[in-house]
């Protein structure tokens, strides 16, 4: 289940979103809530991630076309995992890493793809 919402709403406070968290692990349905232009506040969410965009890939035909999407991703708090920075690309329908920045490592990066 993937939800948008569009900054803080009240409704969205710690204890909505940790019935949210504990609902979606009871029932194996992954659960991701996408919040534009919202604050770092308290969640129950099991990880908190910050996606910006970043400059796209270089084209190999043409270095003045615009490459592949890119963005920097940072995982700023989970449990079990320590935060990190990644470059992330999209190319060829796969997602892979394009440039390791910050705390985190390789490791880290396909550890938390399982």
């Amino acid at each position: 289940m993937i939800g948008e919402l569009w900054g803080d709403p009240a409704a969205l406070d710690f204890t909505a979103t940790r019935r949210l968290a504990v609902a979606a692990e009871r029932s194996r349905v992954p659960c991701w809530l996408v919040r534009l232009a919202g604050t770092a506040n308290l969640s129950g969410a099991r990880m908190r991630w910050r996606i910006a965009s970043m400059p796209s890939i270089a084209n190999s035909f043409d270095p003045r076309a615009p490459g592949s999407p890119a963005w920097e991703t940072e995982l700023f708090r989970a449990r079990g995992y320590p935060p990190g920075r990644w470059g992330v690309a999209h190319e060829t329908g796969t997602f892979h890493l394009a440039a390791a920045s910050g705390r985190g490592t390789l490791g880290e990066v396909e550890r938390l793809r399982a």
